[in-house]
């Protein structure tokens, strides 16, 4: 899995409408926005769903066979993104496992208490995207026992719901805080809000980035006028370009906390700041006080008061005009 933060990941779901052909066709669409990666869900109809489910018909309309989904992911996987895949069974699972092109897996909320499953998703090995929308803390909690149990990879706990499209208010930021300060590992956010609302659709995944997320997923689709499977949430090619883009600035502009300065920092500390300066004329051998000494901004590196007082009482070894700064240098 590419390590990159924000990890931006495009999600297909069932915008393929089951045609393998348009499968393959999208992933290449999304592959060329600059995604870090693609994501298909991949399951089978009868382990799935009763067949007293209402979608239970509507399932089969866009359930692709196995062995089309071999011949999908193998071809998909020459391309420079990563290929992630929600199992919703265990056959799709071992499916996706024996292709080998899996760079990770993503287990939906609805089979967190599924022990079995999560036990052999944990074997792979590979890294976790567990969906935590709808989920309790102690169903959280238990799903996290199970997998550190079976020695998995890497568990990222992927906050949101599948409302479409979901209103603001049902976000719950606040969420993806809480569940890293509860379990220390890293959050994302799958997004389902309108995408017809371009701002909107923008702006709350790069809010969730301030919320501590380091994943964001995003429905995509070729053409959501078509009115297609999922496409409420699903941004259009050019629409995914600009989003990767503005997430990657969002995360940018977010930073990084460290007790350091950058460049773009120091400079503005040196022009703003102010550091010590000769308070008139002063020759050589002049013992350093604070009465000879003031503060200005020098556009430089320079003494604070505290440096002054510790060098109180040294002597200058150059002549230093009024206003030149002082520097530790200046005195013995």
């Amino acid at each position: 899995m590419k390590n990159t933060a924000p990890y931006i990941i495009a999600e297909i779901a069932s915008a393929h409408e089951g045609d393998p052909a348009f499968a393959r066709k999208l992933f290449k669409l999304a592959a060329a926005t600059g995604t870090d990666a693609v994501k298909f869900q991949l399951f089978n109809r009868n382990h799935l769903l009763s067949r007293f489910h209402p979608k239970f018909e509507s399932f089969g309309e866009i359930e692709i066979a196995p062995e089309e989904w071999v011949e999908i992911l193998k071809e998909c996987s020459q391309f420079p993104v990563d290929i992630i895949v929600e199992a919703f069974d265990e056959a799709s699972l071992e499916l996706a496992e024996s292709t080998g092109v899996a760079a990770a897996y993503k287990l939906p909320t609805s089979d967190i208490s599924n022990t079995p499953f999560l036990q052999s998703m944990a074997a792979t090995g590979k890294t976790i995207f567990l969906g935590v929308g709808g989920a309790m803390v102690g169903e959280i909690a238990e799903a996290l026992q199970t997998l550190k149990a079976a020695q998995s990879g890497p568990v990222i706990l992927m906050h949101g719901f599948q409302a479409y499209p979901t209103h603001i208010s049902d976000t719950n930021f606040a969420r993806l805080t809480a569940l890293y300060q509860k379990f220390g590992l890293r959050t994302g956010y799958a997004d389902h809000i309108d995408a017809d609302d371009w701002e909107v659709a923008s702006l709350v995944p790069s809010m969730a980035l301030s919320a501590g997320a380091t994943v964001i997923e995003k429905h995509f689709t070729d053409d959501r006028s078509r009115k297609g499977r999922d496409h409420y949430s699903s941004l259009n090619p050019g629409e995914f370009k600009k989003f990767v883009v503005l997430i990657r600035n969002a995360a940018k502009a977010i930073g990084v906390f460290e007790d350091t300065l950058n460049d773009a920092e120091r400079t503005y500390r040196n022009q703003m700041k102010r550091h010590a300066v000769a308070a008139c004329d002063m020759d050589a051998g002049t013992p350093l006080s604070v009465e000879n000494v003031t503060f200005k901004r020098t556009n430089q590196e320079g003494l604070t008061l505290a440096s002054i007082l510790e060098l109180s009482g040294k002597s200058l070894v150059l002549k230093k005009q009024k206003d030149q700064p002082l520097l530790t240098e200046d005195f013995k």
